[in-house]
């Protein structure tokens, strides 16, 4: 049985609970998860996709000051994610954390931190058919490596983007 989730207009701030919203099978999958005008503020990991929910759409979300990643995908968790003019600001490890996940799209989207302390601020591993467009990613301080690191990623793309505020390595000669 398929269940289809709408949440709109909505502020959740759950203080320093693991999840603001996490999104798994709990013995039926979630068909549709639809996000609008949502603010997800201080929890741990603010939203968390897990197995089995096969079209997220966020429009116009703000992922703020998480302890941990702003947005997790740990695992084969969706068919199509798509975030277009969504915010992921200040979370403490990464931006963004997503594992052999299929289809993500970020259209718009705004990733910022002042002390990220992973090696990639948006980490995505094992994905196919990966998006960055039109989006700014800005990272004044903390301790990164790489602003976007795709690893076995195909495709990918990455258009018309701003990435700010890092220090690049330099390269051996």
């Amino acid at each position: 049985q398929a269940n289809k989730i709408s949440i709109r207009d909505l502020l959740i701030q759950p203080g320093a609970t693991a999840y603001g919203i996490k999104a798994e099978d709990t013995g039926t999958f979630i068909s549709h998860l639809y996000l609008e005008n949502l603010i997800v503020s201080g929890a741990t990991n603010n939203f968390i996709i897990n197995n089995t929910v096969i079209l997220t759409c966020a429009i116009n979300c703000s992922f703020e000051s998480s302890t941990g990643a702003s947005l997790s995908i740990p695992g084969t968790a969706t068919t199509t994610t798509t975030f277009y003019g969504c915010n992921f600001t200040q979370g403490a490890t990464q931006a963004v954390n997503a594992v052999t996940s299929a289809g993500i799209t970020f259209r718009d989207c705004n990733f910022e931190s002042t002390a990220p302390s992973a090696t990639s601020f948006i980490e995505l591993s094992s994905c196919q058919n990966v998006v960055f467009d039109r989006c700014n990613v800005e990272i004044p301080g903390g301790t990164i490596t790489n602003a976007i690191s795709l690893v076995t990623c195909v495709p990918a793309r990455i258009t018309s983007c701003h990435i700010n505020g890092y220090n690049i390595p330099a390269r051996a000669a």
